[in-house]
């Protein structure tokens, strides 16, 4: 089926469900469908851990300037590991995560947004492999090495994940990134001016009851369903919703992500083995069986 096809057959009204309806099928569904983590610090990004079927979810605690960790089990939605006694509390981030590993950047300084220092942490367990404070850290290559660069060097070097002990040295033109991105389905970004816009905010306005979309929105088919997250204005501010609807038009997920919002944005959810994951308020995870 074409992207947009589903579409059309809102279009022409074959479903005709009220704001009412849809609100007590949701509450039926939510404990059915939803795994849904809650956290105190902000999710800050989250990363597929395809060889291990794991998220790893970067949180950051702006009162406490605190920045932690955290693997999850993409089946059961379980929290198998904590990482926030690492020396450094803020200035990290989550970089790559590949096999039984997470790739960890720091900052030169505290005036300067340039990564610089290397952490490694074991994917199964958080633990910390290795650190080297003088390196860069680019990727993963598509050999499984780890990727860096000495500060003010030219050329790369290649070090063994387990260890961090240098293999080789390599040029730049020589790395070839490992790219997983296949394994991750992303959803089509239009914008109020895209000529898809009006079809799509006509096909949300009908199932809910004349609730506008605004300005941007979020479009995916995907095995007979339809996924959209979509803005709406309230009070001058946007409403983040997220919608899934089989092709048979029965609404199987209707839920606010977030409100008050200044502006809308792209990245509110993708798709990986049949799980929708998206977030809600900045502080919850939601895994969603499709």
């Amino acid at each position: 089926m074409k992207s947009l096809d589903l579409i059309h057959l809102w279009c022409y009204g074959f479903f005709q469900l009220n704001l009412h309806k849809i609100h007590q099928l949701i509450l039926s569904l939510q404990n059915k469908n939803h795994i849904t983590l809650s956290f105190q610090a902000n999710i800050w990004k989250i990363l597929l851990n395809i060889e291990n079927s794991l998220l790893v979810v970067e949180l950051r605690d702006e009162e406490l300037r605190q920045t932690s960790f955290v693997g999850i089990n993409l089946k059961n939605g379980k929290i198998l590991w904590t990482q926030n006694k690492l020396q450094e509390k803020w200035w990290i981030g989550l970089l790559e995560t590949k096999g039984n590993f997470v790739l960890l950047h720091g900052y030169k300084d505290l005036q300067t947004p340039i990564h610089l220092k290397t952490y490694v942490l074991n994917v199964l367990n958080g633990d910390l492999l290795w650190k080297n404070e003088s390196t860069k850290p680019i990727g993963f290559s598509s050999d499984n090495t780890i990727v860096g660069q000495e500060e003010q060097e030219s050329d790369y070097l290649m070090y063994n994940p387990n260890s961090g002990k240098v293999v080789k040295q390599i040029s730049p033109s020589s790395y070839i990134k490992d790219n997983q991105a296949s394994s991750i389905v992303n959803p089509n970004y239009y914008s109020i001016d895209n000529k898809y816009f009006e079809k799509i905010a006509h096909f949300i306005q009908h199932l809910n009851d004349g609730l506008i979309a605004e300005e941007a929105l979020e479009y995916l088919e995907y095995n007979g369903k339809i996924i959209t997250s979509f803005y709406a204005k309230k009070a001058e501010k946007f409403v983040n919703y997220i919608s899934v609807v089989s092709e048979d038009g029965e609404v199987l997920l209707l839920e606010e992500l977030g409100r008050e919002l200044n502006a809308v944005s792209a990245d509110t959810f993708f798709l990986v083995k049949e799980k929708l994951v998206y977030l809600k308020n900045k502080k919850e995870l939601v895994i969603f069986e499709l």
